[in-house]
């Protein structure tokens, strides 16, 4: 039995560029570390930290896909 993968079933990589991975947890456990701001503000500040960051990737060249990996369901179809 040979342990080497058969490239023919390597999953296909985009040719054109970087995929970039991003990891988010959700917002309401995201940015825990900032104190002194009320659960809904630190939840938006994650929300939006995490959009912009995925925009930036997205809008930078040379970046063929990005891929977010989150346990939020709801958020990542705002992702």
């Amino acid at each position: 039995m040979s342990t080497t993968p058969d490239p023919a079933h390597r999953p296909s990589a985009p040719t054109d560029g970087w995929v970039v991975l991003v990891p988010v947890k959700p917002p309401a456990r995201g940015k825990s570390r900032l104190v002194g701001l009320d659960d809904d503000t630190r939840r938006a500040l994650a929300s939006a930290f995490a959009l912009d960051t995925v925009a930036v990737c997205l809008a930078t060249p040379g970046v063929a896909q990005v891929l977010v990996v989150t346990d939020d369901a709801g958020f990542a179809s705002s992702l």
